[in-house]
């Protein structure tokens, strides 16, 4: 049931992170844990895990993308369905 509402999650994200992000600079992870707990509803243990698997799963030029993304679209092919399965897998953990 949980990953139905992941999809829209995504999106809520990405708006969200987006509209505080206008950094040419890598986004460290540190960074990026703390904006997922600050702005979103998850806890320190989901956003740890979500940003540990990024970090190991994505180039940084993706992690940046996806921090700075307005929407889904600017995110580049295939990174919205891994963060996707990451967020479920970390918020269902």
């Amino acid at each position: 049931m949980v990953r139905k509402f992941v999809a829209p999650a995504i999106l809520v994200l990405a708006l969200t992170l987006g509209a505080s992000a206008c950094s040419a600079a890598d986004v460290k992870q540190s960074k990026f844990q703390s904006e997922l707990v600050k702005k979103t509803k998850l806890t320190e243990k989901q956003a740890k895990c979500a940003t540990d698997k990024m970090y190991s799963t994505f180039k940084q030029s993706e992690i940046n993308k996806l921090y700075t993304a307005n929407n889904s679209k600017d995110l580049p092919a295939g990174v919205e369905k891994k963060f996707e399965t990451i967020l479920a897998n970390c918020i269902t953990s």
